[in-house]
C-alpha cells in the first residue's frame, strides 16, 4: 500500500476489503508513486476467486490486473485545466474578452471585460453557437475564422456589434494547450480554438477623426495652392510690367509684400500636409542629413555656424524626407532669430546637433526663447521675430509626433534655445574622420 498516494490508499482498501467479504468487484483509478518517487496514473481491476471445493461461496482470493492510464487521465484532464486557463486570462483581461471554442463551433469559455460591456454574461455565450449569440453577419464571419484556425491559421478581423468595435485575433489551441506549432509538433490534433476580442472603439474614433481631418486639411490645401497662388502669380507678374515702365520705392514695397505672402502660402501648405501619413523608415545618417539640410537652407552669412561633431556617427530610423523638415525648419528658426535678436552684428552663431539617451536636439547660443513662450511656439501663427510666419516649429511638432516621437523646449548651455526630440531607438555606424568638425556656412 506504501506505494499508493496517500490520499489513494482509503479507495484501494475500502474496495479489496468489500471484494474479499461481499465479493464486489471493483475497478478504480489510482494514483501510483514509482521508486523513482514519479507520479503515475493506474486502473486496478479486481474480482473474487471462490473455492470450487467448497459450497462456492467461499472467497480464497482476489484476482486482478494493474494497466497504466497516465497518457489517458493526462488527456482528460488537459480540457479541464484548458477552460480554467483561459477563464482565468479572461477575468484578467482589461477591455476585451477571451473566447474558446470547440470543433462544434460552441462556446467552451467566456470571460473578460467586454462581455459586460456588451451586455453579455458568461452564461449568454458558454454552451451556444455564434448564430447562438450574434447577428447572422457577424456570426458568419467568426465561424469562418474559426474554420482556418481549425485548419492551423492564425487569422484577425475587426467586428461592430452594439456601436462597440473590437479587434479579434483568432488561433488554433492544441491539445497540450499550446497556442503555436513548434517543429516537433506539426502533427499535435487542434482541439479548440481561441478568440482574444479588445475593444478599439476609441482607436476607430481617433482613425475616423483623424480621416476627416485629412480631408479638410486636403481641400484646405487646394484653396491655398489654387484660389490664393494664382492670383498672387498675376499680381507678380503685373508687377514686373510696373517695374519696366515705373521706377519707385512702392513698386519695392509691394514685391516685398508679395514675396511675403508666396512665404505664407509654401508654409501653409506644408502645414496642411505635415500630418501625411509617415513613409517606410529607412537608417539615417544624422551628420550627412543636417549637412544636406544645412545647403538647402542656404544663408550666406559667414557669422552663423553648424557643429554637427558630435553626432558623426549616430544613425536613427526615420522617413529621411520628412526628418529633413525638422532640421531645415529648426535651422531657420535659429537663423531667424539669432539676426532678429541679435544687437551684436559681428557676433558669431553656432547651431549644434547633438545626441541625447533616446534623442538628439537642436541648440543655438542667441538669445534663445522665455520661458513664457515656451508653450506657444508650437502654436501655428505665432511669431516673435518679424521675418518668421509661425509655421515652422508647428511643421516641426507635427512631423516628430508622426514618428512617434516627442519635442520640447528648453534652454541650451550657452542661453540660447534648445529643441530636444526624444522617445528614438538610437544607432552607431563605424564611419571615417571628418575633416572638419565645424561646417561653415558659404
Amino acid at each position: 500500500m506504501e506505494f499508493y498516494h496517500p490520499d489513494d490508499r482509503p479507495t484501494i482498501e475500502q474496495a479489496i476489503e468489500k471484494c474479499r467479504t461481499h465479493g464486489e468487484a471493483y475497478e478504480v483509478d489510482l494514483r501510483l508513486m514509482t521508486a523513482e518517487d514519479e507520479q503515475k496514473w493506474v486502473r486496478i481491476t479486481g474480482e473474487a476467486v471462490c473455492d470450487d471445493g467448497g459450497d462456492g461461496d467461499d472467497i480464497i482470493k482476489i484476482r486482478g490486473a494493474i494497466r497504466d492510464i497516465t497518457d489517458v487521465q493526462a488527456q482528460k484532464q488537459q480540457p479541464v485545466e484548458l477552460k480554467q486557463q483561459y477563464q482565468t486570462l479572461g477575468e484578467n483581461f482589461p477591455d476585451g474578452a477571451v473566447y474558446l471554442i470547440d470543433d462544434n463551433f460552441e462556446y467552451v469559455r467566456a470571460r473578460g471585460e467586454a462581455l459586460e460591456q456588451a451586455d453579455l454574461s458568461p452564461a449568454d455565450i458558454e454552451g451556444h453557437t455564434p448564430h447562438e449569440v450574434f447577428p447572422d453577419e457577424l456570426a458568419d464571419e467568426a465561424c469562418k475564422h474559426y474554420e482556418q484556425a481549425f485548419d492551423g491559421n492564425t487569422t484577425a478581423v475587426e467586428q461592430e456589434y452594439r456601436g462597440e468595435h473590437y479587434r479579434v485575433r483568432v488561433t488554433p489551441v492544441d491539445g497540450n494547450g499550446n497556442t503555436t506549432k513548434t517543429e516537433t509538433e506539426t502533427e499535435t490534433e487542434i482541439t479548440r480554438v481561441m478568440a482574444v476580442a479588445q475593444d478599439i472603439t476609441q482607436h476607430v474614433k481617433d482613425r475616423r477623426e483623424l480621416q476627416r481631418q485629412n480631408t479638410r486639411l486636403d481641400e484646405f490645401a487646394s484653396v491655398v495652392s489654387h484660389d490664393l497662388r494664382n492670383p498672387l502669380t498675376v499680381a507678380e507678374g503685373n508687377l514686373e510690367l510696373l517695374r519696366e515702365g515705373y521706377e519707385s520705392d512702392r513698386i519695392d514695397k509691394i514685391d516685398s509684400a508679395l514675396t511675403r505672402m508666396d512665404e505664407l502660402i509654401e508654409d501653409l501648405l506644408k502645414l496642411a500636409r505635415a500630418n501625411e501619413q509617415i513613409g517606410s523608415a529607412e537608417s539615417v545618417n544624422l551628420a550627412e542629413l543636417s549637412q544636406n539640410c544645412w545647403q538647402n537652407v542656404g544663408t550666406t552669412d559667414e557669422t552663423i555656424h553648424l557643429d554637427i561633431s558630435a553626432i558623426e556617427t549616430v544613425t536613427l530610423k526615420a522617413d529621411s524626407n520628412r526628418l529633413a523638415q525638422v532640421f531645415e525648419n529648426l535651422m531657420r528658426n535659429a537663423i531667424e532669430h539669432a539676426r532678429d535678436q541679435n544687437d551684436d552684428e559681428d557676433k558669431s552663431v553656432t547651431i549644434t546637433i547633438g545626441e541625447l539617451a533616446d534623442g538628439f536636439y537642436v541648440a543655438d547660443n542667441g538669445n534663445g526663447i522665455s520661458e513664457s513662450d515656451r508653450d506657444d511656439v508650437f502654436e501655428p501663427g505665432y511669431t516673435t521675430t518679424k521675418q518668421g510666419t509661425g509655421f515652422g516649429l508647428p511643421i516641426v511638432k507635427q512631423v516628430v509626433e508622426a514618428h512617434g516621437w516627442n519635442i520640447s523646449v528648453t534652454e541650451s548651455a550657452d542661453g540660447g534655445a534648445r529643441f530636444e526630440v526624444t522617445d528614438i531607438e538610437m544607432g552607431r555606424v563605424n564611419s571615417t574622420q571628418v575633416e572638419s568638425n565645424q561646417v561653415k556656412s558659404e
